[in-house]
């Protein structure tokens, strides 16, 4: 399973985000329902899919900032496949554009804090029409994340990103696909695939990575196994890093950014969630302003006011048609 960037050196200049998932497994149907494919281009999904995204409301898409970027800044359309465990097989899925892209205000896409957008759909999701394979997943609360992401936790990422790292592998499928325009399902699988890794302490002594390169609005999972590593990758960018609580899972973060995948001393990096609760809530649930006991007066006094002003109309009337008569 392979997850969504790649960096040559630790630099920020060289930190680019990409679309991926290695040494993943294959999701069944309805197992992850609430991932959705960003996609250009409704006629062909596979090809077109650029990064994941995590449903949370029926009009609502929390995705990573670097993914819609450029398109928002081009005035490109975009929509969001749902329901869909195969993206050259959508029939069960429904395709819906996207109305608007919100990017973080403080997004920082030199070294990817806050890391985050909104994505405003069109239309609803039909949860009648799509299932079970159509479901919407809870952002955690502080609480939930304090009791249950602690270190060496273990969560789930899930997406269609690569299948291989092809920056550090000498492969016969990285040697004949990497670099092609076209996706191939040889590296680009066209179903989705998830992973289980351990949450990381992202500068422990072991990681490589640098102070200056996480802050706080960040967090990391590696692999739990060293005999066989796992991770995100190039393709898995905007996908949802989910924990359970009692069995029921919770939106902790999104697939941000990483130096290589699967790379010993460089766990995957996501935006922590919990740290936009008040932002992310501002779009799904506007505050709407009480009203006043004057305005209230106001509206219960309004009734008189309307009559008169009927009232008022009609004796107007009356005499501006005394006056046309009288010509």
């Amino acid at each position: 399973m392979g997850i969504l960037w790649s960096i040559a050196q630790i630099s920020f200049a060289q930190i680019s985000p990409q679309p991926r998932i290695i040494n993943g497994n294959i999701a069944s149907e309805a197992q992850i329902p609430w991932q959705v494919a960003l996609i250009t281009s409704p006629l062909d999904p596979y090809q077109s899919y650029i990064c994941s995204g995590s449903l949370v409301a029926d009009r609502w898409v929390v995705t990573a900032a670097h993914c819609i970027e450029p398109l928002e800044k081009q005035n490109s359309d975009y929509y969001i496949l749902i329901g869909a465990q195969n993206l050259q097989s959508i029939q069960l899925g429904q395709i819906i554009k996207v109305k608007k892209g919100h990017i973080h205000e403080k997004y920082n896409n030199r070294i990817y804090d806050n890391d985050l957008a909104l994505l405003e759909l069109e239309s609803a999701v039909d949860f009648i029409k799509c299932g079970k394979n159509c479901q919407t997943i809870d952002i955690i609360n502080p609480t939930l994340e304090k009791q249950n992401a602690l270190i060496a936790s273990m969560t789930q990422i899930a997406g269609w990103g690569v299948l291989e790292d092809c920056d550090n592998s000498q492969s016969l499928v990285c040697q004949h696909y990497a670099g092609q325009m076209m996706r191939n399902p040889a590296l680009y699988p066209t179903t989705l695939r998830y992973t289980t890794l351990k949450l990381a302490n992202c500068l422990s002594s072991s990681s490589l990575y640098s102070a200056q390169q996480i802050t706080q609005n960040m967090l990391c999972a590696e692999s739990p196994m060293q005999d066989t590593l796992t991770d995100a990758c190039y393709g898995d960018s905007g996908a949802g890093l989910t924990i359970n609580n009692l069995e029921k899972p919770y939106l902790l973060g999104i697939a941000s950014w990483g130096v290589g995948c699967a790379k010993v001393g460089y766990p995957s990096v996501y935006t922590r969630v919990t740290n936009y609760s008040d932002w992310i809530n501002n779009y799904l649930h506007p505050s709407t302003i009480p009203e006043q006991k004057t305005s209230q007066t106001n509206h219960s006094g309004g009734g008189s006011v309307g009559i008169f002003m009927i009232l008022l109309f009609v004796i107007l009337a009356i005499t501006r048609g005394r006056f046309i008569k009288s010509a």
